[in-house]
Parts: structure tokens; C-alpha cells; sequence
């Protein structure tokens, strides 16, 4: 994004200027000289800094819970329109990351299904996951954890620590955020369809909490809706594909105001003045996963 002298006063949001077709005209024929663009439709006033959606279907966090929830599927975006916001994406980026590249509009946008760089592999070529119709023919993936990827060896170093990892962890975040069958629907040891999988717990796993449940139930990743019955199931990304700090504002302009003020573009805070920590933060420092949230 450019930098562009904005006015000091934050007291109220400034609301959507008109679209005018005559100004994305002049946008448009500016920007086919990319090197004097930006400084070109600042002078001639082209430059828009709200976006305007109304013309276009959008998909937003709320849109998905409630599909998945209702019928165990998510929606995605399909469609995209870069002309009625020309003005404004020749200056900033989107919230959904849409026209973010203006000849592939929707080239990293949140919503989308995730791109494979292999093809899908399923036991039943659609939609069931591997081994879970022919569990004899791959070993446990609990099993494979054990015996190939952990260790009770100490790594000591002097350069990094555990904040090294959070920041990959977080920036990973940031890519990619992948919609699960809600928990609840998981509640047994054994394989739903669609929906759940069960991996079995050997009886000498060390893990007590694993051996007295006999199983770890794992909910899937919801599947797109459509996919998964005549063509392969396919998993969608709520986030971006790029480093925009989706985790923070949101991945659409819909989400984004849920996050904020209202009346200003600050963010929700629990208390501002002081920056003051929120009791739900308190986390017992013995859980691994409250651990997590706090270095986030």
C-alpha cells in the first residue's frame, strides 16, 4: 500500500464517496502506466479509501459458521469484480485479498479452496480419508508420531527459543486458517462419515490420557460444499494467501468491523488506557494449548 496524506482527525469513519463511472474510466486509462500511476491519480483526486462491495456477493466468517453448522459444508468465493472498485484497488489492498492482482483477481483471496500441489488421495476417491475404509493397509498415524517424529532428547541453544517457533507459528496463521466439523459432532471412537475420524490408541501408547480414552477423535476439515460426492472433497482457506495480518483485522470488510470501535478504526480493546490484560488471558502456564493462545 502507498503511503497517502489522510486527515489527522479519527472522530468518526468516512463513509463510501459515490462510484462514478467516469472517474474508474480515468483510472483505468492511468493505470496502464504503472510507473506514474499512483502520483498521477492522486493529483487528479481518483483515489477512493473505502471499499464498496455492494455490487458483489461476499463470503464472511459468519456466512461460513453458519453453513457449516447447518449442513457440515462451507461456501466458497467464486466471483469477483475489480472495475466498480478500480480507484480504490489501484491504491490499497482488499480485506479478502480479492484484486489484490488486478489480472488474477482472485489470486490469494480468503475463501478459496486451498491450491494441492499433488492430486487427491482418498480411500474412496472422493471424499473418505486414507485408511480409514482399509485401516490394514497403513499403520496408525498415532504410531507413526511415536516412532518416527518424537524424542526425549533436550536441544539446548543459545540463539533462539521458544518464541522463534510461535512466530512461524503465527505467520502461518496468517496464510492459512482451515474450517473443522464442529467438536461436538465427534464425540465417539469411531470413524464418522464425512465428519470424523477415530485413530485407535495401542495399549502400551505412554500417553495415560490417550490409553484411557482408547482413541483420539480428530473432526475433519469441513469440506466445500459441492465437493466431496461427484468430484473430490476439497478444504477451504478462510485466510488470505498473504501476509496481511489476517489473524488480527479479519478477511473480510465484514469481519474487519467486528474487530473495531465503531464510532474510530481502532481495534476492541479491554482497556486502552494502559493497554490493561484481559482476565480471560491467565492462563494456567501448565496448559499446553492456553500456552499457545498467549504467545499468539
Amino acid at each position: 500500500m502507498l503511503s497517502i496524506p489522510t486527515s489527522s482527525s479519527t472522530s468518526r469513519p468516512t463513509s463510501p464517496r459515490p462510484r462514478n463511472n467516469r472517474n474508474s474510466a480515468r483510472c483505468q486509462e492511468i493505470l496502464r502506466d504503472p510507473l506514474v500511476a499512483a502520483e498521477q491519480m492522486w493529483k487528479e483526486h481518483l483515489v477512493v479509501s473505502t471499499e464498496d462491495n455492494s455490487n458483489r456477493r461476499t463470503v464472511d466468517l459468519d456466512g461460513v459458521i453458519r453453513s457449516n453448522l447447518a449442513s457440515a459444508c462451507v461456501p466458497r468465493m467464486d466471483e469477483t469484480s475489480c472495475e466498480r472498485n478500480i480507484c480504490y484497488n489501484a491504491y490499497f489492498r482488499t480485506m479478502d485479498g480479492t484484486c489484490n492482482n488486478l489480472q488474477n483477481p482472485l489470486r490469494g483471496a480468503a475463501y478459496r479452496p486451498y491450491t494441492r500441489l499433488l492430486p487427491t488421495v482418498y480411500d474412496n476417491e472422493l471424499s473418505e480419508p486414507v485408511a480409514s475404509l482399509f485401516p490394514h493397509l497403513r499403520p496408525s498415524p498415532r504410531e507413526i508420531t511415536r516412532h518416527l517424529t518424537s524424542s526425549h532428547a533436550s536441544v539446548v541453544s543459545d540463539d533462539y527459543n521458544a518464541l522463534i517457533m510461535q512466530f512461524g507459528q503465527f505467520i502461518s496463521h496468517d496464510m492459512a486458517k482451515t474450517t473443522l466439523i464442529p467438536s461436538a459432532k465427534c464425540n465417539v471412537c469411531q470413524n464418522i462419515t464425512s465428519r470424523c475420524m477415530a485413530v485407535p490408541i495401542a495399549k502400551d501408547d505412554p500417553n495415560l490420557g490417550f490409553r484411557k480414552n482408547t482413541c483420539v477423535r480428530v473432526s475433519r476439515s469441513s469440506p466445500i460444499c459441492g465437493s466431496g460426492n461427484q468430484k473430490p472433497r476439497q478444504q477451504l482457506n478462510e485466510n488470505t494467501g498473504y501476509i496481511d495480518a489476517s489473524p488480527i483485522y479479519g478477511s473480510s470488510v465484514h469481519d474487519s468491523a467486528k474487530f473495531r470501535q465503531g464510532k474510530t478504526g481502532f481495534l476492541k480493546l479491554p482497556n486502552f488506557n494502559g493497554m490493561q490484560r484481559s482476565a480471560s488471558l491467565c492462563h494456567d502456564v501448565v496448559d499446553e494449548k492456553k500456552k499457545n493462545k498467549k504467545y499468539l
